[in-house]
């Protein structure tokens, strides 16, 4: 996410709010990115419970990260550039090798 900012990259988890806000029917949207955010991370992170809510709570540390980075641009390049090595949670780490191509968000 951090590489994708520095590089003026398009950022599907910052963006991804603004769509959920303009679909016509919201709940089958938020329905649809959830169902594409959630399995993807709880199997990159080892989260098998029912619930998956470490996953869930991955999920919106992710959505909140890329609100900070890129809409609020609270994390600026000179605060933290990609080449800085930083860790928030094992699963956020995961996340961001394995959700490296947000055109992939849904996909299995």
């Amino acid at each position: 996410m951090v590489e994708r900012r520095d590089a003026g990259e398009f950022e599907y988890w910052a963006i991804a709010p603004f769509i959920l806000q303009e679909a016509p029917d919201r709940a089958a949207a938020r329905e649809k990115m959830t169902a594409g955010f959630v399995p993807r991370i709880a199997a990159a992170i080892g989260d098998d419970s029912g619930a998956e809510v470490r996953s869930r709570l991955v999920v919106t540390l992710m959505l909140g990260l890329a609100s900070g980075l890129r809409t609020f641009e609270i994390v600026t390049p000179d605060v933290i550039d990609s080449g800085v090595s930083f860790s928030f949670s094992r699963g956020v780490i995961l996340c961001r090798a394995t959700l490296s191509d947000p055109t992939r968000i849904g996909a299995r």
